[in-house]
């Protein structure tokens, strides 16, 4: 069985995803360092800083709390980069998308004809 590739990198800013704690899911985190998973869910996990104040964590004893630094597993967290060796399943800038492209002015002008004429003539 292979392991899956990361999505997060230390250093990373990151938007939480999936949480315990429907109030932390959306809030902005910056990747701190790698961290020891829990132990009915392996897998790889991180240290992250919440940007916007505290959130809801656990202890080990599993009471809650408020905190700064939580622990949590790669798979709740979608990084926010752009730029260069960056994944498209990234959250990012949006990609600029070119404006519509308008009809030749001949092509305007035979539609409006074709609205101004009785019905069942042909124009061609």
């Amino acid at each position: 069985m292979s392991a899956r590739k990361p999505r997060c990198r230390v250093g990373d800013f990151a938007f939480v995803i999936r949480s315990e704690f429907p109030e932390n899911i959306g809030r902005v985190v910056r990747i701190v360092k790698r961290s020891e998973p829990a132990e009915d869910m392996p897998g790889l996990w991180w240290l992250a800083r919440s940007e916007g104040g505290p959130m809801k964590g656990l202890r080990r004893d599993d009471t809650e709390v408020l905190t700064m630094e939580a622990n949590g597993p790669d798979a709740h967290l979608l990084p926010i980069r752009s730029g260069p060796g960056s994944s498209t399943k990234t959250a990012g800038r949006p990609k600029r998308v070119a404006p519509p492209r308008r009809a030749p002015s001949a092509v305007i002008d035979q539609l409006a004809q074709r609205r101004e004429s009785p019905e069942g003539v042909n124009h061609a």
